[in-house]
């Protein structure tokens, strides 16, 4: 267009105003068709979306190729646009017109497009608006200084600069906002998953509390019921073979092997009633409850127990003793039945502001496939520390044999829901 002006080289044919007219409204003419099929494309797959892009552009180059060449080499195949001492030709001005129905045409699609949550319809609706008022001025100047001539020249320009932020400002930003959309999800979904993970150590600790309260109760009940029924039943075997001196020996031998029966079924009351809740814990504290479970452990097991306590009394919360005490039931089971130890080590010591249980064995190690069969075991003593707000961990060490520890607080926060 600007090359075509009188005065500018001659491409072909001879420079003037009416060929740089043609390429002109040639130009506008391939903008409002290109705003117009842009606008009426459905959206798609990026694929999809890119393949009518490729389509555009083609046909695009054949347009202005086709065009280009009848401007120059036959411009008597294009109507008239100016007439010397005449101006302006009819044609022209209703050239002009139609690119206004077109344009008008893409502003309402792309309009339409605006709720449909198309991140470029704003801006290319804005094109098409400022567009029209460009061609508007169009048709009203009638010479090249005309006012009107200059606010279409500067719609134009001020149309292309928002044409430029639409198509490649939106662009760049479009990766950015969905990466913020992915993000904002992500971290609702993390957020998401905390909670429920916070309500799942509550209901946790809930259902352990329970266990623990129903296993002090079932430990009472057979101390003090059944216990000391079976007691009583022994020494009333003892009274009744007392009375009866001279009774055969089968009846004296029968009596013996009740009375031995008896014996035996109240140690093994006695047992799981310290298993299921063990009476020292209660009455003298960790330290004695420790080292009871390790004196027994020994006598079960034969397997060289050392225990280093830092102190005789530990000043510990219910909750956390009976934590730490679990965690040496698990640890030290789980020597017995998997290790294949010959020598296990206990320390139980005090931190500033923190109790540390360490059982280290010297068995054949802690293997991944351990971690899997034994994995509930695990998942118990980590949960039991960790809703104390303590840390947990299990490790192999060099040269073989393992080390259970939990490091937890001496007491826990006022008001928070611990296994007691």
């Amino acid at each position: 267009h600007l090359l075509s002006f009188n005065g500018m080289p001659e491409f072909v044919t001879a420079s003037g105003v009416a060929k740089a007219i043609n390429f002109w409204l040639a130009a506008r003419l391939w903008f409002a068709l290109a705003l117009l099929a842009a606008a009426f494309s459905p959206p798609g797959t990026p694929d999809k979306a890119q393949h009518r892009i490729n389509q555009l552009a083609l046909l695009s180059l054949v347009y202005a190729a086709a065009v280009g060449w009848i401007l120059l080499y036959r411009p008597d195949w294009f109507f008239a646009t100016y007439q010397q001492d005449v101006g302006l030709t009819s044609f022209k001005i209703g050239a002009e017109w139609g690119l206004i129905a077109l344009l008008g045409a893409a502003a309402v699609a792309w309009y339409r497009r605006v709720g449909r949550g198309d991140q470029y319809a704003p801006g290319l609706f804005a094109v098409a608006a400022g567009t029209i008022l460009s061609e508007f001025c169009f048709t009203l100047y009638v010479g090249a200084t005309d006012v009107f001539n200059l606010l279409g020249h500067v719609m134009k320009f001020a149309v292309y600069l928002m044409l430029y932020r639409t198509a490649f400002v939106a662009s760049v930003r479009a990766p950015f906002e969905r990466l913020k959309i992915e993000v904002g999800e992500r971290t609702r979904a993390e957020e998401e998953v905390r909670v429920s993970r916070q309500q799942l150590q509550r209901l946790a600790a809930s259902q352990a509390d329970e266990l623990e309260q129903q296993r002090r109760h079932i430990a009472r009940e057979l101390h003090d019921e059944l216990g000391q029924a079976l007691t009583a039943l022994r020494l009333q075997l003892h009274w009744v073979k007392s009375q009866l001196p001279d009774a055969p020996a089968p009846v004296k031998v029968k009596f013996d092997g009740m009375l031995e029966t008896i014996g035996t079924t109240v140690d093994a009351v006695r047992r799981i009633s310290e298993e299921l809740r063990p009476g020292v814990l209660d009455d003298l504290g960790l330290a004695a409850a420790v080292e009871q479970h390790v004196e027994r452990f020994i006598e079960q097991t034969g397997i060289d127990c050392e225990l280093e306590l830092s102190r005789d009394e530990f000043d510990l919360d219910d909750a956390v003793a009976i934590t730490l005490f679990r965690v040496l039931q698990e640890a030290l089971t789980n020597v017995m039945r998997h290790a294949e130890a010959h020598h296990v080590k206990v320390i139980l010591r005090d931190l500033p502001g923190q109790a540390q249980l360490v059982v280290r064995d010297d068995g054949r190690g802690l293997k991944q496939e351990d971690i899997g069969r034994h994995r509930f075991g695990l998942l118990g003593m980590r949960e039991r520390v960790q809703l104390l707000g303590g840390q947990f961990s299990v490790s192999g060490l060099p040269g073989g044999g393992t080390q259970v520890e939990a490091i937890v607080p001496s007491s826990t926060p006022h008001g928070t829901k611990v296994v007691t």
